[in-house]
């Protein structure tokens, strides 16, 4: 029993102890398992307090469709009463009598406003809009999540690279370190050479850890974008792969304007507007209602044995016009403020529609600019390449200074970091001109 005991816990161990080990290390879980933009996308819809939000205006929109409707249907309303009394007193021969009385009744009402100056209708054309704009604000939440999500990505995707330039830079420092102590041995060069070399690799190590802390800072942000810890990478590969044509930038311009989520919620907007004048002014009209009522009552009298009973039915119909002569002046103020709004509506779609044209442009030219950097870069990383090699060759048979060898390697870690950076330039420019006119890029 105890050779059991003791082998079954050595099992539980050796389970266990490489199951912590795994789960300890998140790198490791990364490397093993990588998630695509759409996994990651996904998960951001369920958990994203932003756009959960969002989405819970689709609901709230179609039960504010349905009260807007109601107010055309009749109201309706039931009501019973029930009462119950008993009383006794003696009379004047010491007889005592007793009075027993109960009642009830009954009756139910519809109501329906005939003519309200067009106040309803102009709730239910806002209703209206309401359940038109939310599938559009859902729509332009899900782009503002997919670009905040391209942009924590690639900032990931960029630091992974930084951490990947800064090892390598690393390397070659090291190297160099190698290569100016072996000719120091052998007298060609001085000891300030060998220590400006090891003050260079110490700077090269701090870079790296650097660049290490950033791209754990990157993971966080991204997580904080997610709305959940996510201990996955995002392959490099799938962001290269991906090409697409720039289209004209009038054709993307007009498109925004017209079919763009921001482009149509503006012209909703412009329309609620003179809906909220028209419910404003219907306080000017009067108003119509027509109401018919259901009554019946029963009661019962009981007095010395004596029983009394009485039924009565009543049926109303009723046609009410009310027409407010002076409220304080709070129609002129309402319907005022409507107006104003109104023509301020008016203005304010104009400037949305400017704000489009200048975001798409400016957008434009930042990716047109973006891609033609990311060609320059990639040419200047292939130059200093050539450079630093051809310094490193040229030291080692003694016709180059070290010097020389440490400037050809900045300016290829140099060229390094701006291919980086331009390529988070574009991808990140590529997001914003996505969600501005609300479609991807093919």
């Amino acid at each position: 029993m105890i050779r059991f005991t003791l082998l079954c816990s050595i099992l539980v161990i050796a389970v266990l102890i490489p199951a912590l080990a795994f789960a300890a290390d998140p790198a490791r879980f990364d490397r093993e398992n990588p998630q695509t933009f759409d996994d990651l996308f996904r998960q951001a819809t369920k958990t994203n307090q932003s756009y959960r939000s969002s989405w819970e205006e689709q609901v709230i929109a179609k039960y504010t469709l349905m009260k807007a409707w109601g107010d055309f249907i009749p109201s309706a309303s039931t009501r019973a009463n029930f009462s119950n009394s008993h009383s006794s007193s003696p009379n004047a021969l010491g007889i005592v009598g007793s009075d027993n009385s109960s009642s009830s009744s009954y009756s139910a009402s519809l109501s329906l406003p005939i003519w309200d100056g067009g106040a309803r209708y102009g709730v239910l054309n806002n209703a209206r809009i309401g359940a038109k704009s939310a599938p559009l604000i859902l729509t332009q939440a899900e782009w503002q999540l997919a670009y905040s999500l391209h942009a924590a990505l690639n900032a990931a995707v960029a630091a992974t690279e930084m951490v990947k330039t800064a090892r390598s830079s690393v390397s070659l420092k090291q190297e160099l370190l190698r290569l100016a102590d072996a000719k120091y041995r052998l007298g060609a060069t001085t000891e300030i050479d060998v220590l400006s070399t090891q003050v260079q690799l110490n700077n090269a190590q701090t870079s790296l850890l650097q660049a290490v802390q950033d791209s754990i800072l990157s993971r966080v942000k991204l997580n904080q974008v997610i709305g959940v810890a996510a201990n996955s990478t995002y392959p490099l590969a799938e962001i290269e792969d991906r090409t697409y044509v720039i289209p004209e930038i009038e054709s993307i311009v007009s498109e925004a304007k017209q079919h763009s989520p921001q482009g149509i919620l503006a012209n909703y907007e412009l329309e609620r507007s003179k809906n909220d004048y028209r419910i404003a002014n219907a306080a000017w009209y009067p108003q119509v209602d027509l109401s018919q009522s259901f009554n019946w009552s029963n009661s019962a009298d009981e007095a010395n044995k004596w029983t009394t009973a009485t039924q009565n039915k009543s049926q109303t119909l009723g046609l009410s016009v009310s027409l407010p002569i002076f409220t304080g002046f709070q129609r002129v103020a309402t319907t005022q403020t409507a107006k104003i709004a109104k023509k301020t509506s008016v203005l304010d779609h104009q400037s949305k529609m400017l704000q489009i044209d200048e975001s798409v442009r400016d957008y434009y030219y930042r990716l047109v600019r973006a891609k033609e950097q990311i060609t320059s870069a990639q040419s200047n990383v292939e130059l200093a390449r050539r450079q630093r090699e051809l310094e490193q060759e040229r030291y080692r048979v003694g016709s180059s200074t070290l010097l020389n060898v440490q400037n050809a390697q900045d300016a290829e870690l140099t060229s390094q970091v701006q291919l980086i950076n331009s390529r988070l330039n574009e991808r990140t420019t590529k997001a914003l001109l996505e969600s501005t006119i609300g479609r991807a890029l093919q």
